[in-house]
């Protein structure tokens, strides 16, 4: 009788086993770590698990590696790793402000230049970032004259806003004298009114990540103040 192995099987067995996932692979060696609770997969393993297995369940042991001060931490990390990701975000729109408006007076000033040298331009815009605080603001433009007929030094004031963060069209409007200027107007404040509510939207989010970490703090201090919250967890049998 030949001791060759069946090649078919092998050739399948070897598939199974090449087709493992690295999450996968530690589910079955049962070597998970509290860095393995930002795996989504492994995650959905723990969570699907049924309750109320026998002591020798390998899913009960999995779980019950970990407590939910456990579980609480790693959370709090990835709330923590989001607020400083939507931060980057800020500042990310931020720059995006500051570039409309620098593209609004190259614009501006090239067509000053070459077309309407003899015009004056009343609408000003800037942005502001102060902290963690960005403005996008318009200013209206006076021209006092000189007595020496000589070109006179812009003196700019704010504009008030409409209701909410933005400005009123008409109001805006009023300060152009030509089309093209019309035009470039309303085509920057309609990308600084996107801007601004992308900020807005921003600052909803992290407000809530902060009272979510800090409701997560409040429960693990609940949690070690119970008896049951100081159950020792359970050894990891790979590590031992």
């Amino acid at each position: 009788m030949s001791n060759k192995p069946n090649s078919k099987h092998s050739n399948h067995t070897c598939t199974a086993e090449s087709q493992d996932t690295p999450s996968l692979k530690k589910i079955k060696s049962g070597n998970i770590t509290l860095e393995d609770l930002n795996d989504r997969e492994i995650l959905q393993y723990l969570i699907t698990t049924r309750e109320g297995e026998s002591e020798n369940s390998h899913e009960l042991c999995m779980r019950d590696y970990f407590t939910t001060l456990d579980v609480a931490s790693v959370s709090t990390k990835i709330m923590e790793s989001l607020f400083f990701a939507l931060e980057i975000e800020r500042q990310r729109l931020a720059l995006t402000a500051k570039i409309v408006c620098d593209k609004f007076w190259c614009l501006n000033l090239s067509c000053r230049r070459d077309y309407h040298t003899h015009e004056l331009g009343y609408p000003r815009t800037t942005v502001r970032v102060r902290g963690r605080a960005v403005e996008m603001l318009w200013q209206r433009t006076y021209f006092p004259p000189r007595k020496d007929n000589q070109k006179s030094k812009p003196i700019g004031s704010h504009l008030r806003k409409g209701r909410g963060t933005d400005y009123d069209t008409n109001q805006l409007m009023s300060l152009c004298r030509m089309d093209w200027e019309r035009e470039m107007v309303m085509n920057t404040e309609e990308q600084y009114r996107a801007i601004r509510k992308d900020l807005q939207t921003i600052k909803q989010i992290q407000s809530l990540l902060v009272q979510y970490i800090r409701r997560k703090a409040d429960h693990a201090q609940i949690e070690t103040n119970v008896s049951w919250g100081q159950i020792p967890k359970r050894k990891n049998p790979s590590k031992s």
